[in-house]
């Protein structure tokens, strides 16, 4: 591909970008020139979109990525949310748990997605020939959950998921609470802890102050 080539397909790029992350941004002259100078000529035309694909995927940028960004992820800084979520469904499949017992990952994304598919049991129990549709299952929630977890708005999820036999004594602690299995992963994911509301100033005990006062001024 010859550098004219190169250059379109780039504008293309920033196109895409920018109707993904600011519709309004008008793409400039001078700014495809500093992607040419800073990007394309140093990584190729082949790395650039990868990384733009990247960035899309990610979603991890509210405006137009700076060139900061685009080397950040041409160099392999950012997680490749796919791979994370190809390794965490590998990971689930081969815990030793079975689907009788109760199993607690420290992937909360884990939890959320196999909640999506149906639970632990029938994530357990598929049959090998539906292996392959699992996975692609597996890895397109897992992902919409990753964004999710990234913009702060995951919702809350169980801390566990529960086997067939999660009620049996041998599933459950000595309060009635579920037992469960811990099973470690290479990407652990912790829910998003909630913005607590700032304790109320006690207003009933400042009533009463002020009240005394008013009666000591009586008198």
């Amino acid at each position: 591909m010859n550098k004219s080539e190169d250059l379109k397909k780039i504008v293309t790029i920033m196109n895409d970008l920018a109707e993904e992350f600011e519709p309004d941004l008008e793409i400039s002259d001078r700014r495809v020139d500093r992607w040419d100078r800073k990007l394309l000529q140093k990584y190729g035309i082949k790395k650039v979109e990868q990384a733009a694909d990247k960035l899309i995927d990610t979603k991890k940028y509210k405006g137009f990525p700076k060139i900061s960004d685009m080397v950040e992820a041409i160099e392999d800084k950012i997680e490749d949310i796919e791979a994370i979520a190809l390794v965490q469904h590998i990971s689930a499949r081969q815990c030793n748990v079975s689907f009788d017992q109760n199993v607690k990952f420290d992937d909360v994304l884990i939890h959320a997605t196999i909640n999506a598919m149906g639970g632990w049991v029938k994530f357990r129990i598929v049959e090998t020939v539906q292996l392959h549709w699992q996975e692609e299952e597996f890895i397109r929630k897992y992902c919409i959950f990753y964004r999710q977890l990234q913009k702060g708005y995951l919702e809350d999820q169980p801390s566990g998921l529960i086997g067939m036999q999660g009620n049996s004594p041998s599933n459950t602690m000595s309060d009635g609470s579920p037992r469960f299995q811990i099973v470690h992963t290479n990407h652990p994911h912790e829910t998003p802890k909630q913005i607590e509301e700032p304790p109320q100033v006690g207003v009933s005990k400042t009533k009463n102050v002020l009240k005394e006062l008013k009666n000591r001024i009586k008198k």
